[in-house]
């Protein structure tokens, strides 16, 4: 696992080897970077904001749970689905009609394409 902090560059990247992907997931990695590291980050606080990131992970490898409850994503309304997204909601003739033109520019490329 590699934690890389390029303040110049305002980037900020949890690597994870093969071994450890199972449990510490890219979904994960970019959850503890936007919830813990980022906001210390945007402070001028790097110390504090590798502390947490770091000590986020190995809880994580240990087992120990997920990021607190205030680090979730939060979600602006209606019901989140498994990954935390929102669905827009619309009423059934919209979806209908949104569902008809992608599926009609899919049928478009599909035609053209042969």
């Amino acid at each position: 696992m590699l934690v890389v902090v390029v303040p110049q560059d305002r980037k900020v990247r949890i690597e994870v080897g093969y071994g450890l992907e199972p449990t510490l997931t890219d979904g994960a990695c970019g959850q503890i970077i936007r919830a813990l590291m980022t906001p210390a980050f945007k402070n001028g606080d790097y110390d504090k904001g590798v502390e947490e990131g770091v000590a986020a992970i190995v809880a994580r490898l240990e087992g120990k749970g997920d990021l607190p409850p205030d680090a979730a994503p939060s979600s602006s309304g209606g019901d989140a689905g498994p990954i935390g997204f929102n669905a827009p909601d619309l009423p059934w003739p919209e979806r209908i009609l949104m569902g008809a033109f992608i599926f009609g520019i899919i049928g478009l490329f599909t035609v053209l394409a042969s």
